[in-house]
């Protein structure tokens, strides 16, 4: 032990002695290591945390699918699933929901959830006060009772633990709270916290429900059950109920494990950062590799007179591996500190649909492995000039004078490491290359509609205070006229469903007489304003107006898509389009442009609009253009919703630009991080061209000299240099090409309207590296050309 400290004094003191090469090299190491280790942080929270439940990986979602996504589960199939099953110790449902607490200063929308009263016996939690639910507290509506979560306990209630048993005031209606949940937990796991519980209550006639597959399913597996026995104890229930119910049931159903089913959408695209990264972190150690064989040249004397004094070979690699692995952590430790701050950086910019980004956090499984790449990093670049350096001829090292050794070791490895460095760089630049392009592809699709100064707010009215249609659509009117009449605004409409914001409704729609069958179509609800608030332009036809009141006969505007699916070379204005669950007859009064509501890389369904007076809704998404900044009417818009009624917030208040910008947030994200590693080791790369050029042309002073002196010419020169650096980057970029050919296709889902192997895509980044590695060459063959002969002659 004392040994080996000596030798990491030694090696520190080396270190210090070269501050310049020690910089370079720990700088490069803090790069690579720490731009690993905050990726790490975000794989671990997101894919390899274990979910904050008991024998978690026994818990499943249990979902009727058609093809290969899930559908929801029916809530009478969900009690005959409970029921009948043989695999699980519980199954459960929920469904999502909010609702408005009052008794504050400000009314509050909470996130809710129904749950059966099976869920927390399945998650394996108990409450921090009070109770779960109990069979009996989902069999009445009227006994309302709730459970908060802590975060809403703290910041509400401020901590009273007396609150349990205490009545809550939600959606005007008093609920009973029975139970607070502990601090950390969190079901369902989502964007939106849930921070509050309800019982599910299944009434009515369970027959007329079959086909409504609304509810999510979670079960937790027996102990000696695995996941193919309990998908075919779903299967064979699915299919017994299928077979009484087959025009609602599909016979099919997935059962895939909870932690699978919440990152599996964004498992692939986390892994091919992780990949990037550690392409970044081997160019990394590629290049401080270099500068060890390089350094190692210069100490030949030092390590001959080290071993003629009695140093064997097995003690002048553990010195030599001492100084590296002292570097590696030097360059390591900084690394940490990137990574802190990279983490924080990949959770404000991170899109809204990776579950659990925010819980990302520098704790002791990203320390162990910041540790254990460090000590890997120091391996790798310290072993090969580790190992050559005490194999020199040590009578040839130490006959040399005081001029430079011609006993160096060879630049092969060097060369090596360099076209290492840009074939791993060139693929790198290939896969941001392709996401700019889709990226830039993308904000060249036309929306539909003009997204400038439009500000969009959601307004959501509980039912038991609004309970029938003619007071929800009495309030959004007023609203609306009272928004309008603000002087800032130009105009003012609402919608039942937004554009871009991954809520849809969709129903079967077929014309009066047609002999085609059903097809299906995205409902919206609006009022008579909203088309020319958001700018979708009338193509044929009319718009909404008063005349279209809950008396008049009932009018539908479509799209294009759809009218030219339901009237093919016809007019499809005067077409009568049955539709809806009650198959209410419409007639189509007008056609409207295609909008891209499901995203900009979207294909354009059939849509179609109702007047909000004749199919009115509880909830509306109030869109609004103004003169100027939209974001400025917030406040006003907020004090006329109090105006009438002083118990209902305003939820979600955006513009719509920045709806449209996070339509695109993943690929941006993506293409944000890939593009930085790749300018990472696109710089590291052209830093290693520079490296053995110059290293090269140093060795060879004396061969350049007496090439000068025999006649060659400066051009001459610059000839040779420049055609070693050329070599090496030429023969990088094939091997790069090759490797992202064979790389890029994993980035097929996230492209758009553009081929993983894109050849412009390709060659533009390919002359971009060979420019940069040219110009890393020429500055060295640059400086070989100014050497005087008989100076360089008389030096070696």
């Amino acid at each position: 032990m004392e040994t080996l400290l000596k030798d990491i004094r030694y090696g520190v003191r080396i270190l210090l002695k070269r501050p310049a090469f020690t910089a370079v090299a720990v700088i490069t190491l803090a790069l690579g290591i720490g731009a690993n280790t905050a990726i790490f942080s975000v794989l671990y929270a997101v894919l390899l945390r274990p979910l904050p439940y008991p024998d978690a990986d026994r818990i499943v979602r249990i979902d009727e699918t058609e093809g290969t996504g899930g559908m929801g589960v029916s809530p009478p199939n969900f009690l005959d699933f409970r029921q009948q099953n043989g695999s699980f110790e519980n199954i459960a449902a929920y469904s999502g929901g909010s609702l408005i607490l009052t008794g504050g200063s400000e009314p509050l929308r909470i996130q809710s959830a129904e749950v059966s009263h099976d869920l927390f016996p399945v998650l394996g939690v108990s409450p921090l006060l009070g109770r779960t639910f109990s069979p009996d507290d989902e069999r009445d509506e009227q006994n309302h009772v709730a459970i908060l979560g802590f975060g809403l306990w703290q910041r509400r209630f401020g901590g009273d633990r007396q609150l349990v048993g205490k009545q809550i005031t939600l959606d005007s209606k008093s609920y009973l709270v029975v139970g607070i949940m502990p601090p950390q937990f969190e079901f369902p796991i989502q964007t939106e916290r849930v921070e509050l519980w309800l019982p599910l209550v299944l009434t009515g006639n369970m027959s007329e429900l079959r086909g409504a597959h609304y509810l999510d399913v979670v079960g937790r597996m027996k102990a000696n059950v695995s996941l193919t026995q309990a998908h075919a104890d779903t299967e064979l229930i699915a299919s017994r109920i299928a077979q009484q119910f087959p025009k609602l049931v599909p016979g099919k159903t997935m059962v895939v494990p909870l932690k699978k089913d919440l990152v599996g959408e964004v498992r692939p695209y986390l892994l091919m950062l992780a990949g990037a990264v550690a392409l970044v972190l081997l160019i990394a150690t590629a290049n401080v590799a270099s500068l060890m064989l390089a350094r190692a040249a210069e100490r030949q004397k030092e390590i001959a007179l080290r071993r003629a004094l009695g140093a064997g070979r097995f003690r002048l690699l553990r010195q030599l591996l001492a100084e590296s692995f002292t570097l590696s952590l030097i360059g390591g430790s900084l690394g940490v500190l990137l990574a802190v701050w990279g983490t924080e950086l990949l959770i404000s910019i991170g899109p809204a649909d990776v579950p659990r980004l925010q819980t990302a956090h520098f704790n002791i499984p990203v320390f162990i492995f910041a540790l254990l790449i460090s000590l890997l990093c120091g391996l790798l670049f310290g072993l090969a000039p580790a190992w050559r350096s005490p194999a020199f001829d040590l009578y040839s090292t130490l006959k040399e004078g005081e001029g430079r050794t011609t006993t160096a070791p060879r630049q092969s490895l060097r060369k090596a490491l360099v076209i290492a460095e840009v074939t791993l760089a060139l693929v790198l630049l290939c896969g941001a290359g392709l996401l700019i392009r889709t990226l830039l592809k993308l904000n060249a699709v036309p929306p539909g509609f003009d997204p400038e100064k439009v500000l969009v707010a959601e307004v959501v009215l509980p039912k038991t205070k609004y309970p029938n249609d003619a007071r929800q659509t009495a309030f959004f009117q007023e609203l609306l006229v009272r928004i309008k009449s603000l002087p800032e605004v130009e105009s003012a409409g609402g919608t039942s469903n937004l554009p871009m914001s991954g809520t849809n409704m969709v129903f079967l729609a077929s014309v009066e007489g047609s002999p085609n069958g059903p097809l299906p179509a995205s409902f919206r609800s609006i009022s008579s304003d909203y088309l020319r608030t958001m700018g979708i332009p009338l193509i044929k036809g009319r718009s909404f107006d008063d005349r279209d009141t809950a008396s008049a006969p009932s009018v539908v505007v479509v799209n294009e898509s759809m009218a030219r699916q339901i009237a093919p070379g016809e007019e499809a204005i005067g077409k009568r389009i049955k539709h809806g669950f009650k198959n209410q007859i419409s007639e189509v009064v007008g056609v409207v442009g295609d909008v891209k509501y499901a995203g900009l890389d979207k294909e354009t369904k059939p849509e179609m609009y109702a007047p909000l007076a004749q199919r009115p809704w509880p909830f509306l998404r109030v869109v609004v253009r103004a003169k100027s900044d939209p974001m400025n009417l917030a406040a006003a818009i907020r004090n006329e919703l109090r105006a009438i009624d002083k118990d209902q917030p305003v939820d979600k208040i955006t513009t719509m630009n920045a709806m449209v910008s996070a339509s695109v947030a993943p690929r941006r994200f993506y293409m944000q991080m890939l593009g930085g590693f790749a300018s990472l080791a696109f710089i590291l790369a052209s830093i290693g061209i520079y490296g053995v050029v110059s290293y090269s042309v140093a060795q060879r002073t004396r061969e350049i000299g007496i090439r000068m002196a025999l006649g060659a010419r400066q051009n001459d020169v610059l000839r040779l240099v420049l055609a070693e650096g050329l070599t090496l980057t030429v023969v990088g970029l094939g091997l790069g090409l090759a490797g992202a050919f064979a790389a890029t296709r994993v980035l097929r889902n996230l492209l758009f309207e553009v081929n993983p192997t894109d050849p412009v895509t390709f060659i533009v980044f390919s002359l971009l590296l060979g420019t940069v590695a040219l110009l890393a060459s020429y500055f060295p063959a640059r400086r070989a050309t100014k050497v005087d002969p008989l100076v360089a002659l008389r030096y070696e």
